[in-house]
């Protein structure tokens, strides 16, 4: 099973190994990645699979809060190629809406290749709906869905 978790500088090496694993161009580097855990307004998350991985890295996430948005955006999302279909990625989603409610965040965004019909697949069936387009959005010049899910309220507490 799978703990997500907040990342340290400690693991900014293992979170750059991930994104050269995962992602042919637009990676986040190691001076990027310490930017967004020392100052950034970003939170960066690993996701370790003891079972699968032995406590290595099994993905990670950057889930960037605006001051002057109501909705986080999630950044990037990583999940190594050995890790995949246990559930990682759901469980980094899971996370960032959980952490998104907790700061007041009314909803969440994204921006996905339009190629990747394993990603955007794994996006629609947790919520998330097309609203809008960016064409020459990647390094490569690949179009990027841009995907959005409105989160429902905490359930208030009743006593």
């Amino acid at each position: 099973m799978a703990a997500c978790l907040p990342a340290t500088v400690a693991d900014i090496p293992a979170l750059v190994a991930l994104e050269n694993s995962v992602f042919q161009t637009d990676r986040i580097s190691r001076r990027q990645f310490h930017y967004l855990l020392k100052k950034g307004r970003a939170v960066v998350v690993k996701a370790v699979d003891d079972a699968a991985l032995g406590e290595t890295l099994a993905g990670a996430m950057v889930l960037f809060f605006r001051r002057d948005s109501d909705r986080a955006r999630i950044y990037s999302l990583a999940v190594a190629p050995q890790a995949r279909r246990r559930g990682i990625a759901r469980r980094l989603l899971a996370y960032a809406e959980a952490e998104s409610r907790r700061r007041g965040m009314k909803g969440v965004v994204l921006e996905v290749r339009e190629d990747n019909s394993a990603a955007l697949a794994l996006y629609r069936a947790a919520g998330f709906q097309a609203i809008g387009r960016r064409l020459n959005y990647y390094e490569d010049g690949g179009a990027a869905a841009r995907l959005g899910k409105i989160l429902a309220p905490p359930e208030e507490v009743k006593e």
